[in-house]
């Protein structure tokens, strides 16, 4: 009725759970379906809410196309693009085997999964019930893949004392430099893996690669100019989030001290020369690794000194896991000792496929597994939390999603070059296409993330774009300059006001002190000259003596000759008087 496609070993497992709740009773070889007993599930009920959930799911993404980019999708397409969504990662889950995808195969539009993205996110922000709908139809999806693989039990039982080795990519996402939401799913596991006891390291190939690409960010970063189209995920990632070469060699020099925070210590493999009895044939696993690598992408160039590289080490690393195992075929997950977790599932279909062609045994646990198949396993044995890790996945992918892919990002700086030498564009305007961190949002909205609707239009749409981004942002800047400017003189103007109220408070005792001195001051001075005129004229009345007549008459010629010789007055020596106090007292009250 579901159109899922159930191996013969699941199918077993499934009417023993039946059986064991009466369902079904078995008979020898055969199974006795219990109809009165399967009346009692409800399971018609269920199936219609999630049949309705999941229509008007359909419907939402159908009437966000029309809202958001103006475009009118048939249903069905909507439906196989969501479909398509949901099986991109397959091979993460089915890394381990090689069963096929439970859902039929998928026309994969690049720009339909782009507009899926964006309404998951959308829906993540803005709409709780929808997204719920969507968390909920992704854990089923993964749970059905996970259920459905025939080798399932080999997976059961705690993790307790497993040696997992994680490889780049997790730990850039572990570091940030891929996203928040990549950062916290890889978290999550790490917290996941750290609860079961398990031993988490990072291989000094691994390590010796981690450092080269931040050495790399730094030196471009650094120098501030470089090519987007050659430039890698995580200088990117750097460039448009506004990442600085300072913040880069931060993360260097934390890197040992980041890692030991989440129980991650460094390892090595064996080398070549060591254990040479367990030494697989690295050039079939070569061979393997870059025949699955063509297959999931087909524009690989098999000169490209790049991935070479990349092969090389992702053979260094594998090869030394199988010599950790010494040989070992484990069964169980528990007796793999030795696990590699990557994010590559192309990588770890690479592995299954070579440990079957070299010894054909579909039964011993991979020595390589991605990330999500691992968490996937945790899920089953707590579910839990099935919710809280799948949602971090979701999100991540769907953000992922949205960055244009390395052949659109080279179409749109080739056409930018030619553009450039054919003096379509200035070399203004060149410098600032390439230099703006827009640019790559705005590639991924124009062309919905796919290379063949990219065209000559494209680049002349981004750069209009852009220079009108940045009119907007100067007249944004000037409009609120003004205000500041305005916002700033009120606030001087109230300062020196209020200044003004207590400075104008603080005065008034100086100015009070300082008249009554200068008054007292100017009275004294009248009265002795008056006293001294009048005492010398009244001398023989009065009998005094010599010496006080001659005193007074001292005075009075004192008063007379700086009355002659600099213009004293009784009024001015008032002024003055008053004026020295009021400004000895104006320093001290402002002390």
């Amino acid at each position: 009725e579901y159109g899922l496609k159930i191996p013969q070993f699941p199918s077993v497992t499934i009417l023993k759970r039946m059986s064991k709740n009466k369902y079904v009773e078995k008979s020898y070889d055969k199974y006795i379906v219990q109809k009165e007993k399967l009346l009692e599930l409800d399971f018609q009920k269920d199936a219609d809410k999630i049949t309705k959930s999941y229509e008007t799911l359909i419907n939402n993404i159908i009437n966000y196309c029309e809202n958001e980019f103006n475009l009118s999708i048939d249903h069905n397409d909507i439906e196989e693009a969501f479909l398509a969504f949901l099986s991109d990662h397959d091979l993460d889950i089915l890394c381990a085997t090689t069963n096929q995808s439970t859902l039929p195969e998928y026309n994969k539009s690049r720009k339909l999964k782009y507009i899926v993205s964006k309404f998951i996110l959308n829906a993540y922000e803005n709409d709780k019930d929808v997204f719920s709908i969507i968390s909920d139809i992704s854990i089923g999806y993964s749970l059905a893949q996970s259920i459905l693989y025939s080798e399932l039990n080999s997976y059961s039982g705690k993790l307790t004392k497993l040696n997992f080795y994680f490889d780049t990519p997790f730990i850039l996402n572990l570091l940030g430099l891929n996203g928040e939401y990549k950062k916290k799913s890889s978290e999550e596991l790490i917290h996941i893996l750290n609860e079961e006891n398990a031993n988490l390291y990072v291989l000094r190939t691994n390590l010796d690669e981690i450092e080269a690409i931040l050495n790399d960010c730094f030196k471009q970063l650094d120098k501030g100019d470089f090519k987007l189209e050659s430039a890698s995920k995580v200088l990117r990632f750097c460039y448009q989030n506004e990442v600085t070469s300072t913040d880069i060699q931060q993360f260097v020099l934390r890197l040992k001290e980041t890692l030991e925070a989440y129980n991650i210590f460094y390892d090595k493999v064996p080398s070549y020369n060591e254990r040479k009895e367990f030494q697989i044939d690295d050039e079939l696993l070569t061979e393997t690794i870059f025949e699955t690598y063509k297959v999931f992408t087909p524009d690989l160039d098999p000169k490209d000194f790049e991935m070479k590289g990349t092969i090389r080490r992702d053979v260094k690393v594998l090869s030394g896991m199988y010599k950790l195992r010494k040989g070992g075929k484990p069964r169980k997950i528990k007796d793999a000792n030795h696990i590699f977790i990557t994010t590559n599932g192309a990588l770890a279909f690479a592995s299954r496929k070579f440990e079957l062609k070299s010894s054909n045994d579909h039964y011993t646990i991979p020595v390589c597994l991605t990330d999500v198949f691992v968490g996937t396993l945790i899920w089953l044995q707590s579910p839990v939390k099935v919710e809280q890790i799948n949602q971090k996945k979701l999100i991540a992918d769907c953000y992922a999603s949205l960055q244009p892919n390395d052949l659109l990002v080279k179409k749109f700086s080739h056409e930018v070059e030619k553009s450039r030498k054919m003096k379509r564009i200035s070399s203004d305007d060149y410098y600032l296409i390439r230099s703006d961190r827009a640019t790559i949002t705005l590639l991924g909205q124009y062309t919905f993330n796919d290379p063949d609707l990219f065209d000559d239009s494209t680049t002349e749409e981004i750069l209009n774009r852009i220079i009108n981004k940045i009119k907007e942002e100067e007249v944004y800047k000037l409009d609120k300059e003004k205000l500041a400017h305005e916002e700033t003189k009120l606030k001087y103007d109230k300062v020196i006001f209020v200044n003004e109220k207590l400075m104008e408070e603080k005065l008034i005792l100086p100015n009070k002190i300082s008249r009554l001195l200068g008054n007292l001051v100017f009275y004294a001075l009248i009265l002795t000259f008056s006293l001294s005129v009048i005492l010398s004229f009244l001398s023989a009345y009065l009998n005094l003596s010599t010496i006080t007549i001659v005193l007074l008459w001292i005075i009075v010629f004192i008063f007379t000759f700086l009355n002659l010789h600099s213009g004293f007055s009784f009024k001015k020596s008032r002024e003055k008087t008053t004026k020295y106090i009021y400004d000895r007292l104006l320093k001290l009250s402002v002390k």
